[in-house]
């Protein structure tokens, strides 16, 4: 189950993260004409969008790590030094 949420949440990410390259590229617009008030808003949204992202990726890695990290630790046991 776990496989198809982190899935989702990885392209929930990936949605945010083009959402937030797109507002980055009109508030570098707004600067180059002078607009820093209308820049702001953009580079202040975009930042949300990259907050976003990183909380699916952040719940997507918690999600792994439940389902899978015994089974992963079994088949890769660490190596003694």
């Amino acid at each position: 189950m776990s496989q198809h949420s982190s899935a989702e949440l990885y392209t929930q990410a990936a949605t945010e993260l083009e959402q937030a390259t797109k507002h980055l590229r009109e508030a570098a617009e707004h600067m180059q004409a002078g607009q820093r008030e209308h820049a702001s808003q953009h580079a202040f949204i975009s930042h949300g969008h990259i907050l976003t992202a990183q909380d699916n990726t952040r719940h997507a890695a918690k999600l792994e790590a439940e389902e899978h990290s015994a089974a992963v630790m079994s088949a890769h046991p660490p190596q003694d030094s």
